[in-house]
């Protein structure tokens, strides 16, 4: 009677622990009407339901995601058509760019959510990261202090100069001062720039769609640690941050968990 008793709540804590670790074929039905059956029935019905929201909210953003591109890759084009000035053309390419950006943060977000997003590793210089990032944004290199060397690092490029640039943009939006530093010391990454606090403690921000509201000039979904913090841990690096002497520094250590 006792092993036939604790044979179900062993199964039923193996398939929670499953669940809790993001596994999504769940099924742990038990005929019966004791308390046992009646927990491990009531979480396998909450299970499915759960995989059903998850289900249709993944459906509804690719919806959304490709009805979306569409209409920005045609704008995008007739643009060029348009009479007026460089300036206003250029103003209107910027606003396509960053609508496209924000659905690509939403694909990234949906990658990280379904734990489907693939790494491409391979071996890269640390200041190759840095200067396709810093590329990639629309600042001049003459805002950043870089000390890094000759380090290499194994990473999806594509991926991390996206972490890098993120960072980058965060610490140059929010600095108070010139110049924003980054450098490489024992297998650490590290960009800091100085500023004011944070309102909140820094794992907040790194929930989707949170952002530092006394900051009101900032533009953004509030994705971009979320999904920086998601990449970092896809890599199994650890991502940290700290705000000492008036300098936020945010960091990533290339040595596995």
């Amino acid at each position: 009677f006792i092993s036939s008793s604790i044979n179900p709540l062993q199964e039923l804590y193996v398939q929670i622990q499953r669940f809790a670790n993001g596994e999504k074929d769940i099924n742990i039905q038990i005929a019966g009407t004791d308390e046992v059956a009646q927990v491990a029935n009531a979480f396998d019905a909450s299970v499915k339901r759960t995989q059903a929201l998850e289900k249709s909210r993944a459906l509804f953003l690719r919806n959304v995601m490709h009805e979306l591109k569409t209409p920005i890759s045609k704008g995008k084009m007739l643009m060029h058509f348009i009479e007026g000035e460089a300036k206003d053309k250029r103003l209107l390419e910027d606003l396509f760019d960053q609508m496209q950006g924000h659905l690509d943060d939403f694909a990234r977000v949906e990658s990280l959510s379904e734990k489907s997003l693939e790494l491409d590793l391979k071996t890269y210089a640390v200041i190759d990261l840095v200067d396709q990032a810093i590329d990639m944004l629309d600042i001049h290199r003459d805002e950043f202090e870089i000390s890094v060397g000759v380090e290499r690092v194994e990473v999806d490029f594509k991926l991390f100069t996206y972490v890098i640039k993120n960072l980058l943009d965060n610490a140059f939006k929010y600095k108070d001062a010139k110049p924003v530093y980054i450098g490489f010391a024992n297998n650490r990454l590290s960009i800091k720039n100085s500023g004011t606090p944070f309102k909140e403690g820094i794992t907040k921000y790194m929930n989707a769609y949170e952002r530092d509201l006394t900051q009101h000039s900032l533009e953004g979904m509030g994705l971009g640690l979320y999904i920086v913090d998601g990449i970092v841990n896809r890599h199994d690096y650890t991502f940290a941050y700290r705000f000492m002497d008036g300098m936020h520094c945010f960091s990533i250590e290339f040595r596995k968990k």
